[in-house]
């Protein structure tokens, strides 16, 4: 199955992580939608207005990522990562790669009723999209760069900045970057 990645399975270690194997990963770029992080998290640990990438329809815009050729035995895999099909709806793309050919393949787009408004997501996530440095052109890792992250207040020391989660097997931390404590979070990492 050919897919086209655009949010946080850009970076091979995440693809990894959710045991998704694949043939090929390359360049790619899909124009008339643009990149949105307006897709609702939905995880019981992190706050309300933390969002996910998604797909909008723009004319003359263009959202850069991965095209995958992914192992037909892990597509099911894919699908259930991406909670298909209740918060993200596969869609028939035809993107553009890097030598300049045209490929169909499937993009994951979120429901309608997933999707919220003034969501920012967090540097972690944003992390992701930025793994694909290898394949994305300089003036759209700069654009990604620039994205609003999400800001949140310290449980602890009560000031507003940029939260960083931190997940390990059985908890996740939030880290304060003023008063440098990670602190429990609780909620479930499923989700």
């Amino acid at each position: 199955m050919k897919y086209f990645a655009y949010g946080s399975n850009c970076s091979p270690a995440v693809m990894a992580r959710k045991r998704v194997a694949y043939r090929s990963r390359s360049a790619a770029k899909f124009t008339g939608f643009e990149l949105q992080f307006n897709k609702i998290a939905f995880r019981g640990y992190l706050p309300s207005g933390v969002g996910y990438a998604n797909l909008r329809k723009q004319i003359g815009a263009v959202v850069e990522g991965a095209l995958y050729e992914i192992v037909d035995e892990d597509a099911e895999v894919l699908d259930r990562s991406e909670r298909f099909p209740d918060h993200y709806r596969r869609i028939d793309v035809v993107v553009e790669t890097s030598c300049g050919s045209t490929v169909s393949c499937v993009a994951y787009q979120a429901a309608a009723n997933k999707v919220g408004r003034k969501l920012c997501p967090t540097r972690t996530y944003l992390q992701h999209l930025l793994a694909a440095e290898d394949l994305v052109t300089s003036s759209y890792f700069d654009k990604l760069q620039q994205v609003q992250v999400f800001e949140g207040e310290c449980d602890r020391c009560r000031l507003t900045d940029e939260v960083i989660f931190i997940q390990t097997e059985q908890q996740v931390r939030q880290f304060c970057s003023k008063c440098h404590q990670a602190n429990p979070v609780s909620g479930t990492i499923r989700g």
